[in-house]
């Protein structure tokens, strides 16, 4: 029986990783040459920077959104451009963008309460950045919910969304590190509190887990009360773990504590299609950040380096859905595998020990097809078993999007009760997992 769950589990991550990428489009860095890299498919101008880049968290640039860009519910809001640093590969300026979403009226005298955003899977291409591409109409009701309740919303896009250069998807540090930057960018803006809270759906959640552990070494003046976590995915396809289960009960392998070395990342099958290849494509921009002289052409054949030039064409999901569907065989489309780099380049996606200053809610949709829910329970145990305070709230019957819908209810109120200094519900002493129901 455990080992038949922890299938389902493994399985789920794989479909967590690719149904998010048919959301998505695969682009690789700009600059390269005929046979090495296609470029990212910019943004407007307004996400282009030629000066010198300052100290990370610096406001560089706003323009005002226009009306059709906001929620309904918007007062105002602003697309903007700051500094930040990555340390995907190797530790860098770099500038960053996003949105901010105001309410409407005029803010209370300590100004209002922020909620700091991370989105989920929107592709990696530059031109699928939210704060340029936009919201969509269940991210614009959300977004609406938060405003209402009198918070701004501030939404970064992450590295290489929107500006030039590679979007290192599931970067750990680099999306934790545009999160915290984001938020020290308004530090002085006289409409906003300095307290706030950090939530995050899919991709998004785990650019709020990182950002809540970082946050006490890079950003410890950001006084961040609460970490949300909807739709977490752990490490989801990064350990590639055989199914196994523990003293506890958990049907799923991915270490207690992670961040433990480890490698178990698993080679393709280049003799028939594996699936495994569309997640290794959307990671090829992150090999090229992480190892100096990468060349595409080198680890891709003519037929690969043309698919992912196809993949990365738009922000929608028909071209990938096509490119699963045509099931190539692995060999057809790469010369060597990259299953290599990524045993190399995984460490830039891994948690450290997840200890949190800040009580933590983690909301798990137990029938999520995106997100297997075990994986977010081992990460809410983990956290446990480091001394954190984590709360837990299962969405019965509930799907991935049913998982962010709840950030703006249970969500909403666990962020008023952090924001408040209200104690809030610990569920670590009787922790268990309850099955997906």
């Amino acid at each position: 029986m455990v080992g038949d769950v922890g299938t389902q589990v493994k399985s789920a991550a794989l479909s967590l990783l690719t149904t998010a990428l048919l959301m998505s489009a695969l682009v690789l860095p700009s600059g390269g040459t005929a046979q090495s890299l296609p470029d990212d498919r910019g943004a407007s101008p307004f996400y282009r920077w030629q000066a010198a880049i300052p100290a990370a968290g610096r406001l560089l640039r706003s323009e005002p959104l226009l009306r059709r860009e906001l929620p309904a519910i918007a007062g105002s809001g602003l697309r903007v451009l700051y500094s930040s640093i990555s340390d995907f590969g190797s530790e860098r300026a770099i500038v960053a963008s996003g949105a901010v979403y105001f309410p409407e009226g005029k803010p209370p005298s300590d100004g209002w309460r922020v909620m700091l955003w991370a989105h989920g899977t929107k592709g990696v291409a530059d031109r699928c950045a939210p704060s340029f591409a936009g919201l969509d109409a269940a991210e614009s009701e959300f977004v609406g919910r938060w405003l209402a309740r009198g918070y701004a919303v501030i939404a970064p896009d992450y590295e290489g969304l929107g500006t030039p250069g590679p979007h290192p998807y599931m970067g750990l540090g680099s999306a934790a590190r545009s999160m915290l930057d984001a938020a020290r960018a308004f530090a002085s803006d006289p409409r906003l509190s300095r307290d706030l809270v950090v939530a995050g759906h899919s991709q998004g959640a785990h650019a709020a887990f990182g950002a809540g552990l970082l946050h006490p070494s890079y950003a410890p003046e950001v006084r961040v009360r609460a970490v949300l976590a909807a739709g977490l995915p752990g490490e989801a396809g990064l350990a590639h773990a055989d199914p196994a289960s523990d003293q506890s009960g958990s049907p799923w392998a991915a270490p207690l504590d992670p961040g433990t070395p480890r490698d178990s990342v698993r080679s393709l099958r280049t003799g028939a299609f594996d699936p495994w290849i569309a997640v290794y494509l959307n990671y090829v921009s992150s090999y090229a950040l992480a190892f100096p002289g990468f060349q595409a052409d080198q680890w891709l054949t003519t037929e690969g380096l043309k698919a992912t030039d196809e993949l990365s064409s738009s922000c929608a999901s028909q071209t990938l859905a096509a490119f699963m569907a045509s099931r190539r065989p692995v060999s057809d489309l790469m010369k060597r595998d990259l299953s290599v780099l990524e045993r190399g380049a995984a460490r830039y996606r891994r948690y450290p020990a997840p200890h949190f200053s800040m009580p933590v809610l983690v909301i798990i949709a137990r029938h999520d097809a995106l997100t297997a829910p075990e994986l977010s329970f081992n990460m809410a145990r983990a956290a446990c078993r480091r001394g954190s305070a984590v709360t837990v709230r299962y969405v019965d019957r509930g799907s991935h999007a049913d998982a962010r819908a709840e950030l703006g209810r249970a969500g909403l109120d666990f962020a008023d009760a952090a924001m408040a200094g209200r104690p809030v519900q610990s569920d670590c002493p009787a922790l268990a997992w309850p099955g997906r129901g």
